[in-house]
């Protein structure tokens, strides 16, 4: 060889500061800490640069940021036994906790967030059968708060005549499995006009085609959001074998909204959204939205090493009254709703799963870190 030995060191030297200098730009991430990433230039996602990479989440509506939600389980009753829901969320053997206890926690977190909203989200289980939901509801909006609830909807209309003007918000999910599509329709087409409306419709392959029907006949009749939620095993686990068509469909998230719905909102209707998509900056300073179902259905829902808000913009709390920064349980149990002196996070915290599968725990701020 002609090469000397000092000549080819050099040469594998300039090519590991190549190498390195190549890491240097894929890993250097722009500094947002004192950018408006509002006033950035948006791009729809099919748009997007496909050699950007994401380097935070906010809120879509910057206002969403001065809202703590309290993402409650208040009860395991269920009227439904989803084979994709583990069974101690439905198995009916937690009542709930005393509504003097609820109402002490609500005091103690209004005094630790005076400037803030407070949204009490309520699931279960079914939120409904909680033996003291209509006082509990009532009590949140007469002191100030926001209620929102997370129902399958099974219950008859005259109930939901009862309860509809206590509640803000409502997310209906539809599970095929068990669920009546013509109920269900009607239900979402009574609540359109009385609170703000979100339809989830829980897509289980087999009865894909039925589900993808109902919700584009939702979405053509009824002023309301709607997604088309892809399942995961255990709830948390890989997503259920969809074929490619439909695969295509959820992460499109293809639905065609009627011009004309014949359930719309009053016209002095005040909508009420705390949460929603995703507004998503890319390492190249434009940004574009994404809901949380196409975040899982694309599997850019991994976060792990990031800065994540859970725990400052939204706690969970489970059966037994222990509060968590999320459904995730990154950091481990924080305290509990009996607590004398409750102390909340006021700080992020680093992520360390390698998925994260619940809607409440994608919808905070995240920020990538070096």
């Amino acid at each position: 060889s002609n090469i000397q030995p000092s000549s080819a060191a050099d040469d594998l030297r300039k090519i590991k500061k190549s190498q390195r200098d190549v890491l240097q730009k894929v890993t250097e991430i722009p500094d947002t800490t004192n950018t408006d990433i509002y006033n950035l230039p948006f791009i729809p996602p099919h748009e997007i640069n496909p050699d950007a990479d994401i380097i935070r989440l906010d809120h879509i509506d910057p206002k969403n940021k001065d809202v703590v939600v309290i993402n409650w389980c208040l009860t395991n009753i269920c009227n439904y036994k989803c084979s994709y829901c583990p069974e101690d969320l439905h198995n009916g053997t937690i009542k709930g906790p005393k509504l003097e206890d609820i109402k002490n926690f609500f005091f103690k977190v209004q005094s630790y967030h005076p400037d803030k909203t407070l949204f009490f989200e309520f699931t279960g289980g079914e939120v409904t059968y909680y033996k003291e939901f209509l006082p509990l509801i009532k009590f949140i909006k007469e002191n100030g708060g926001a209620v929102g609830i997370i129902s399958n909807g099974a219950r008859k209309l005259d109930v939901w005549e009862k309860y509809h003007e206590y509640i803000d918000h409502i997310c209906l999910s539809f599970h095929s499995e068990q669920a009546d599509p013509e109920h269900f329709y009607d239900v979402v087409a009574y609540l359109t006009d009385k609170m703000t409306t979100h339809v989830n419709i829980m897509m289980k392959p087999e009865n894909f085609d039925m589900c993808y029907m109902l919700a584009q006949r939702i979405v053509y009749d009824c002023e309301v959001s709607i997604a088309m939620q892809p399942l995961m095993e255990g709830m948390d686990g890989d997503l259920f074998d969809y074929t490619e068509s439909q695969k295509k469909i959820l992460d499109e998230q293809a639905l065609i909204y009627g011009e004309n719905p014949k359930y719309k909102r009053r016209a002095d209707f005040e909508e009420k959204i705390y949460r929603g998509a995703m507004r998503t900056t890319l390492s190249d300073m434009t940004t574009t939205v994404y809901a949380s179902p196409e975040l899982i259905s694309r599997n850019m829902n991994t976060w792990a090493g990031w800065e994540c808000y859970t725990g400052v913009e939204n706690v969970s709390i489970g059966f037994n009254g222990a509060i968590f920064r999320g459904w995730c349980m990154v950091g481990g149990n924080i305290g509990n709703i009996s607590d004398t002196n409750l102390e909340l996070p006021s700080e992020p915290i680093i992520c360390n799963k390698s998925q994260c599968s619940c809607g409440q725990d994608i919808m905070c701020t995240k920020v990538r870190v070096n």
